[in-house]
């Protein structure tokens, strides 16, 4: 599971992504445990950080997340909330195409990612959660068979009101399968 927080500078029409300064920090509280979130990149407009969490058990669904900016003694708090867990299916080996199904289904968002080399760059937002994405003949291999990884995540954002403004918080729950791949 991951959390992310986008951040952007005051003005929203300067364009200008906000960069913590050395007095700052961010941190995600759950299940009692503080864990720093760390700088991951640029977005066109964000400056996005991230945390890992691993919880201890099974986390349910709406399960606050606390992060908090400390801007030098002067705090921020915002919450997000889990989304709920799922499970994947996939076969152990497929004949073209390849269906990934996971269960139960969730109105928050929810996309998939590989990094598998046959399998186009871009990830694909998965518009309705129908608890199943398939991929046609061609997409996931050239030369069976192949093993190929595919992640899924369920994700949430918000952007809560508070004195920041542009701080977005999204939480992201990944689940992966590997699939062998053949003719």
């Amino acid at each position: 599971m991951t959390v992310t927080l986008q951040l952007h500078g005051p003005d929203d029409f300067d364009g200008v992504p906000y960069h913590l300064q050395s007095s700052e920090s961010l941190n995600a509280t759950f299940e009692g445990h503080s864990v720093p979130l760390v700088f991951a990149n640029d977005d066109e407009l964000f400056a996005i950080y991230s945390a890992k969490i691993t919880p201890g058990s099974a986390v349910p669904a709406d399960e606050p997340i606390v992060v908090t900016f400390d801007r030098g003694g002067d705090a921020v708090k915002l919450t997000a909330t889990t989304t709920a867990d799922f499970a994947l299916q996939a076969p152990a080996t497929s004949a073209q195409p390849v269906t990934v199904s996971w269960s139960p289904t969730a109105a928050d968002r929810i996309h998939w990612d590989s990094k598998s080399s046959s399998v186009p760059s871009a990830d694909g937002a998965i518009e309705t959660d129908s608890g199943a994405i398939t991929f046609p003949p061609g997409v996931l291999t050239q030369q069976p068979p192949e093993t190929v990884t595919i992640d899924v995540a369920r994700s949430r954002s918000s952007t809560p009101l508070t004195g920041l403004q542009t701080a977005t918080v999204a939480f992201n729950r990944w689940h992966t399968v590997m699939v062998e791949v053949t003719q």
